[in-house]
């Protein structure tokens, strides 16, 4: 036999979701949701590490694919002219708000699955930084001067200065 799904990918705001009996895919706001027979994902911005990192919803196993942003035990670059460590910390309060809808992360890096309470650990220590909280030491990565911040369970790469 074969194996027939259809998907159908979509914006929706949260009304329209909710609406349309979705109520997951209004979980990040204006999210891409794909549907299927077997299941749906929803998806939301995860700026600051790159303007583009998105973070995706397996909604049925209630899993986040956070990508590079969130990581335990691993380097989360957040320096160059494209990185924001502030809208990093916005993204990551963004998606705080949101886990109960998720059990385990899978990050793209480091440690798999993780658990949800590291989104909370990264926002602390990245306001931390900001803050002057966390001692930095200076290094060198792919030809650029950058501050490494031990976070005592991820590592965050900086620029050297914050501003």
């Amino acid at each position: 036999s074969s194996l027939k799904s259809s998907i159908c990918i979509r914006r929706r705001s949260p009304s329209t979701a909710a609406a349309a009996g979705a109520a997951s895919c209004g979980l990040f706001g204006t999210a891409i949701c794909w549907t299927w027979a077997g299941g749906s994902c929803a998806s939301s911005t995860c700026r600051g590490h790159t303007p583009g990192s998105i973070a995706v919803l397996d909604v049925k196993n209630r899993v986040l694919i956070s990508g590079d942003p969130i990581q335990s035990n691993g380097r989360i670059f957040l320096f160059g002219s494209h990185r924001n460590l502030r809208e990093y910390i916005r993204s990551l309060e963004h998606l705080e708000a949101y886990t109960d809808q998720f059990d385990e992360l899978w990050p793209s890096h480091a440690d798999i699955p993780i658990s949800p309470d590291v989104i909370g650990k990264l926002r602390d220590g990245a306001r931390c930084v900001l803050e002057g909280k966390v001692p930095g030491r200076p290094n060198e990565l792919f030809g650029q001067e950058i501050t490494v911040y031990d976070l005592g369970f991820t590592t965050l790469l900086c620029d050297r200065q914050l501003g």
